[in-house]
């Protein structure tokens, strides 16, 4: 049976330097929104999926925090991307995000999402 999840998503943003590691803060965000799904897992993929485009291992322990690196679109890098990346030729940042997952419960009379 489908289940109503509630997560939100804080994602901090560093430039990356591959020699020197994390270096200035550039932004912070967050991001929140209701999935309905059959389990915490796969509401937790449809949200990053759909929220955040960006790619995490879904095949291994529910991640509720994890780090990628991305370009100036906050868009994941490539394989490509990340040699030049660790080159020199190619300004990266870090994308640490953190997740919180709320698993909803209907109250006696809800009509909506707000009710629950």
């Amino acid at each position: 049976m489908a289940t109503k999840y509630y997560i939100e998503a804080l994602t901090t943003v560093h430039e990356d330097n591959y020699e020197q590691g994390e270096l200035d803060y550039i932004q912070e965000y967050m991001t929140e929104d209701i999935e309905t799904a059959e389990t915490e897992k796969q509401a937790v993929h449809n949200f990053v999926d759909k929220h955040l485009y960006q790619s995490i291992d879904h095949n291994s322990k529910l991640a509720y925090e994890y780090n990628i690196l991305v370009d100036k679109d906050n868009i994941q890098l490539t394989p490509t991307e990340i040699k030049k990346w660790r080159e020199g030729d190619m300004i990266a940042y870090n994308s640490h995000t953190q997740l919180r997952v709320y698993k909803m419960i209907e109250t006696e009379g809800s009509e909506d999402a707000r009710d629950y």
